[in-house]
This record gives C-alpha cells, structure tokens and sequence, in this order.
C-alpha cells in the first residue's frame, strides 16, 4: 500500500526525498539505506513509500503523486530531526 507518491526530476531531488524518508526510518525493499545514483540515472522518476521505499521510471498503476516542490512543502511543516538528534 503506497502512503506518499513523489516526482522527481532531478538527481538532488531524488536525494532530497529519500533523505527525509530515511531520516524517518525508511528504507528499500533489500533492507538498505543508500541514495542509489544508479536507480536514478535507469530512469527512477516516481519514489514510492508503503512500508518500504519502491520506486520505477513510470507511475505505473496511476498512483495519485505529488510534485517534489508540494512534497517538499509539506516536509518542510514536519520538524526533521537534526544530524545530532
């Protein structure tokens, strides 16, 4: 079950996304909690977080998504966790 569907478009964005999600405990299916330049340059387009992070080069199933720029504006409303905490 998806929880949150985001568009990226960029590399930094990519990074941006899964930094949050890992900062709150996500990961990848594998158990791993790397950005994986790789997936994105095959064509990662659509982050996915159910109970693990997925991601794929189209938004297959027509997932409801947001921008990266909605997701980063609600992100922002949530207090992240520093590097000390």
């Amino acid at each position: 079950m998806t929880k949150t569907a985001v568009h990226v478009t960029t590399l930094e964005e990519w990074r941006s996304v899964l930094g949050v999600w890992f900062k709150q405990g996500y990961d990848w299916p594998n158990g791993d909690q790397v950005y994986s330049k790789d997936l994105f340059e095959d064509g990662g387009r659509f982050l996915f977080l159910g109970d693990r992070i997925t991601y794929s080069r189209t938004n297959h199933n027509s997932k409801p998504y947001i921008e990266y720029s909605e997701f980063m504006a609600t992100t922002e409303a949530v207090q992240l966790p520093t590097e000390e905490e």
